[in-house]
């Protein structure tokens, strides 16, 4: 009875499981089948689906094959559907192909070649076609054209078949700006804001001057930022184009309303702790009642923020607000919110890239050291004298680290090439042509003895500590130098440096050759704390006077012959200047005192003193710079007429023939020098266009100065003029010189020289 049961319930489910295997075998997917596809091959779209012969139909998963597809980019259209048979499901997969370009072809075009509009295009040959695709490249043809001053440019686009786009254009003029005006702009001048814009009037073959509306467009805002950083906050800028009638000609005129200048009522600080609010506001340009400008508030953000970090606060952060005065028009409250942070002290030291560079050599100048307070203002000063060391093409300095009371300093350096050789020759209006053969190494090591042969043929033998040397021969028709010098300008790592100098000089004059050998000339120097320095240099020279014309003066006939000097000098500097070679920011005094004893026996006392000036930085980062200098020279007992002033001791006094004007012998008019030399002048040097490494200058220069035999002054001359500096890397670091100087104020038998250059070529 049992088993009859059992084999009744067997039948039962057996006669259930004919039907659902009956089912499973109708969902089973047959075959796939790729419809309507032509360029894509059916293999790559059977790849990409997760439905598969032999697997069961499932309508999520052809979703997901539906959404995958679209998801390439390669179809229009996808619709996956099934069929039923007897054999189970037919999956049909019908897919809809994007269109590709074919074929781009321009009509009417003719101041653009088909290579060149293709280039701007947005797509290729290949991509696909679309609406999208085709406005792309119209717009992309029609900012093409405008910036090459097309203003009245038309493109239409025409699909002439499913796969092939013609763009017909209908360029118009080409417009030349015919003049750049300002109109309403009172406090700036045309000359100033036309510096401002980069639209200009067309100049052939200089400048292009195409109309260029989107550069119109940008020099609008230019203008305009440069009002509100002068405090015009409510400044309007706007423009016009008046076209010439057969629109190939247009004025563009920049109108200007300038509003109100708004002053500054208060000046008030926000989350300052360590420094209270009268010593935040010592030494602000920015003031109660002054104007508001841009530049002011850079220059005491910047001030406020060396404050903090030179007190270890290298995290503090200053953020200004301007705040408009209710019913007050043209007032502003200034807030300057400070986020101090924590104050840190130097943790781990670090230095990258000094792979010739001996490492001892950098730390010697890094400031702060491990240990001190972090100092940012050092830190800066430090990475000065490293890029100064010309050891390097390139100096930075981080900090980092999120220590609670440290920061470590990492010093990055990229070195230089610092072994040059030098074929070059020049001409000046002083020294006539002048040759030049020379070989120095700035980062010498007169130790560094090569200890392998890769070491011996890689170059890195006697280099690594910074020396310098230099041999140097410039044969010329007037002036010949030759000279040998060794330097060190930090001993051991030490605050002292130590130079040696051997040289030739000869000069032809206009009655007598001046021959002088020098013999070696040794120096020692020592930094001291606060920016001061001392020196104290001796020299042995022996210097000849021949080749003496028979109506010579009579005191170029007094010292002919063979004289031998030995000299002591001492000297004090204060220096606190940003760069040793071009300064564009504080001071420099020295003071000096040689004693020469020999064949004549006499003293030198010479002083001079120089301040440099940033008057105006511009958007490139050139810096417009004012600098003064003084110099005063006195003889005591009887010099010979080679050692006395002459006009090159009183700096460039440009304007005249003998550069100062020395006094003259009786009866000639050869200078025969002074014993008191006294000069003062200013420059004022600004970019006129390129970079660092490639410019050109222009210097205006007002030069004073005489020559006299004691210090009673019987004539003073003063000159004025301009000149260009041009800095081009194919003649060299020294730029090209040319100034004209127009004397002032002279002696009746002064010679002058209105034109003054010096250039030079070196291979």
């Amino acid at each position: 009875m049992k088993n009859l049961k059992l084999l009744a319930v067997g039948a039962v489910l057996a006669a259930a499981a004919i039907p659902a295997a009956a089912q499973d075998k109708a969902r089973q997917i047959a075959e796939i089948r790729i419809v309507g596809n032509q360029l894509v091959g059916s293999a790559d779209v059977l790849s990409r689906l997760d439905t598969k012969v032999g697997q069961l139909f499932d309508p999520a998963v052809a979703e997901k094959d539906k959404a995958r597809l679209m998801g390439t980019g390669m179809f229009r259209s996808v619709e996956i559907t099934k069929v039923q048979q007897t054999d189970g499901v037919q999956v049909i997969v019908r897919v809809e192909e994007q269109v590709r370009v074919g074929n781009i072809n321009f009509l009417r075009n003719r101041a653009f070649s088909r290579g060149d509009l293709v280039k701007e295009l947005p797509f290729s040959t290949d991509a696909v076609l679309n609406d999208a695709t085709v406005m792309a490249g119209r717009q992309a043809i029609i900012n093409k054209y405008k910036s090459a001053g097309y203003d009245f440019i038309k493109v239409e686009a025409k699909p002439i078949s499913p796969t092939q786009v013609v763009y017909e254009i209908v360029e118009g003029p080409q417009v030349s700006v015919s003049g750049v005006r300002f109109a309403g702009n009172m406090y700036f001048s045309t000359f100033t804001l036309r510096r401002k814009v980069e639209t200009a009037a067309r100049w052939w073959p200089f400048i292009e001057g195409r109309l260029n509306i989107e550069q119109v467009d940008r020099d609008v805002h230019v203008v305009r930022n440069t009002y509100v950083d002068e405090g015009f906050l409510d400044a309007l800028v706007s423009y016009r184009l008046d076209f010439t009638a057969d629109k190939s000609q247009a004025v563009v005129t920049f109108n200007i309303n300038e509003g109100r200048r708004y002053r500054v009522r208060n000046l008030r600080f926000e989350g300052q702790v360590l420094f209270n609010e009268s010593q935040l506001l010592s030494g602000m340009k920015l003031a109660h009642g002054g104007f508001y400008t841009a530049e002011f508030t850079k220059a005491d953000m910047k001030r406020i923020q060396e404050k903090y970090g030179s007190a270890g606060y290298v995290e503090a952060q200053i953020s200004p607000t301007r705040l408009y005065v209710k019913d007050t028009p043209g007032l502003v409250d200034l807030v300057l919110k400070i986020r101090e942070g924590g104050s840190y002290k130097v943790g781990d030291v670090r230095i990258k890239g000094s792979s010739v560079t001996h490492e001892d050599k950098i730390r010697n100048v890094l400031k702060p050291l491990p240990g001190q307070v972090l100092d940012a203002a050092a830190l800066e000063r430090a990475r000065q004298r490293l890029s100064e060391m010309g050891l390097f093409e390139d100096v930075k300095t981080s900090i980092y680290g999120k220590g609670a009371a440290t920061r470590d300093i990492l010093v990055e350096v990229k070195e230089a090439a610092t072994a040059q050789f030098m074929i070059g020759a020049g001409i000046s209006s002083r020294d006539g042509l002048l040759g030049n053969v020379s070989f120095r190494q700035r980062n010498f090591n007169l130790f560094g003895w090569p200890s392998s042969w890769n070491d011996m043929f890689g170059g890195r033998g006697f280099k690594g500590e910074g020396q310098t040397l230099s041999v140097v021969a410039e044969p010329g028709t007037k002036l010949m130098r030759f000279s040998t010098e060794w330097f060190d300008p930090a001993i051991n790592n030490t605050d002292y440096s130590l130079g040696v100098k051997l040289a030739y000089f000869e000069r032809k004059r206009e009655s007598y050759d001046e021959r002088r050998a020098s013999f070696p000339i040794a120096t020692v120097g020592r930094r001291w704390a606060n920016s001061w320095g001392t020196e104290f240099a001796l020299r042995v020279e022996n210097v000849n006077v021949a080749s003496v014309a028979s109506d010579a003066p009579s005191e170029v006939v007094a010292d002919a012959g063979s004289h031998t000097l030995v000299g002591a000098k001492v000297a004090g500097v204060h220096d606190t200047r940003n760069s040793r070679y071009l300064p564009s920011e504080g001071d420099i005094f020295r003071l000096s005192y040689e004693q020469v004893v020999g064949t004549d026996t006499f003293g030198h006392v010479d002083g001079s003193y120089a301040f440099y000036n940033t008057l105006y930085t511009d958007a490139l980062g050139r810096k417009h710079v004012l600098a003064t200098r003084a110099s005063a020279g006195y003889i005591v007992g009887d010099a010979p007429v080679f050692e006395r002033y002459y006009g090159g001791g009183i700096g460039s006094l440009r304007g005249f023939r003998y550069r100062g004007i020395s006094p003259r012998s009786a009866g000639t008019d050869e200078p025969i020098g002074g014993e008191f030399m006294l000069y003062a002048g200013a420059e004022y040097t600004f970019p006129i266009f390129g970079t660092e490494g490639q410019q050109l200058r222009g210097v205006w220069f007002v030069d004073s100065g005489t020559v006299e035999e004691d210090p009673t002054i019987t004539a003073y001359r003063i000159s004025a003029g301009f000149g260009l500096r041009w800095t081009m890397p194919l003649f060299g670091p020294v730029p090209m010189s040319f100034d004209f100087g127009f004397p002032v104020s002279k002696d009746p038998q002064d010679k002058t020289q209105i034109f003054s250059f010096s250039l030079g070529w070196s291979f």
